[in-house]
């Protein structure tokens, strides 16, 4: 009877000692079994499966296989920094930045579908703004061709900074969403929709989308070769918001001397009131320069119509408005609109 029962436990150790011992030989011999497998067979994953976010690990460090977010900053309250960020070699504004029949779809469905968003919670409807989806092509493109995801380009000019120089009528404030998705083929419908899913989950972009005061949008793409995985697109696309007061008649130039006078003719947004002021702010203070005088805004119908005397020193300027301040206290809102330089 003992002698059967240690037999029995003898034999239970063996079996668990040979399961020990295949267990760890699995995990030993599971990598370079994958790797064979993979380059010598050509199984496992594909880049594009790879490529499908899970809800899971969405938010985690991604991999470049991943769709990737960047929290979005705060309307700017100043430009005070964007004459260091902006060099004379970039102040041009190159022909219009056409995307592919692809990319243009995809944009357009995602401006329906953050319309959509807005409208299932009684929001206004944004206007589609064609200078803002330039500005926002631009950057996708930009963000493309240098291999980098940030609302900041490596040359350290921002979307503030973007739409002032290269939007020559608008005043008003700017906010923007940007992501990126890398795979290899996926319909258009169901890229705007990743697109749209990856910014809805993330609390700063969705704030964006969401926004009430916001009033216009322009949507950009972008899509490459990915440098990181061969065989998959990279697709990048750039929201681009505006909470617009008013837009000029005319594009304000790009270049003026010192002295010039500026003849402006402005029209507000609707349900925005009459700008009072326009003035020429110095971006290293935040203030307008010495001698520089707001030159006041007179109603005539729908606009608002004056004129502005530059003054020097010679450099990059922004112009501003000043907006009657809705709380009825009787000040006013500075809104910027576009850089000047003054020679």
């Amino acid at each position: 009877m003992n002698a059967s029962t240690d037999n029995q436990r003898s034999d239970l150790f063996v079996f668990l000692l040979l399961l020990v011992i295949l267990i760890t030989a699995f995990y030993l011999l599971r990598p370079p079994l994958l790797l064979l497998l993979h380059y010598g067979f050509g199984l496992g994953p594909s880049a594009e499966q790879a490529a499908v976010p899970q809800p899971d690990d969405l938010w985690t460090s991604p991999s470049p296989s991943q769709p990737q977010v960047i929290v979005p900053p705060a309307p700017p309250a100043s430009l005070a920094s964007a004459s260091a960020m902006l060099s004379e070699e970039r102040w041009v504004k190159d022909e219009y930045a056409q995307m592919s029949a692809s990319m243009q779809q995809v944009a357009e469905q995602i401006f329906v579908l953050t319309n959509g968003e807005r409208a299932s919670r009684s929001l206004t409807e944004l206007l589609d703004e064609i200078n803002l989806a330039e500005i926002a092509v631009r950057h996708s493109r930009d963000m493309l061709e240098r291999t980098y995801l940030s609302h900041d380009s490596p040359d350290g000019d921002g979307p503030a900074q973007r739409v002032a120089r290269l939007h020559r009528t608008l005043f008003g404030l700017t906010s923007e969403n940007v992501a990126e998705y890398s795979s290899q083929s996926i319909p258009d419908d169901a890229l705007a929709a990743e697109f749209n899913q990856m910014w809805m989950e993330s609390p700063g972009h969705r704030r964006n989308i969401l926004a009430a005061n916001s009033t216009h949008l322009g949507v950009g793409c972008a899509e490459g070769a990915d440098a990181s995985i061969s065989r998959n697109q990279m697709r990048k696309c750039t929201q681009l918001f505006a909470n617009a007061y008013a837009f000029a008649d005319k594009p304000i130039p790009e270049e003026a001397s010192v002295g010039a006078r500026l003849r402006t003719s402005l029209y507000p947004v609707s349900g925005k009131p009459l700008p009072t002021s326009i003035v020429q702010t110095d971006l290293a203070t935040d203030r307008p320069p010495q001698g520089a005088v707001p030159a006041a805004l007179v109603q005539n119908g729908s606009r608002a119509e004056g004129q502005l005397d530059l003054v020097g020193p010679p450099g990059l300027y922004n112009l501003s408005i000043h907006v009657p301040s809705p709380d009825g206290t009787g000040g006013y809102l500075i809104i910027p609109g576009p850089f000047v330089w003054v020679r």
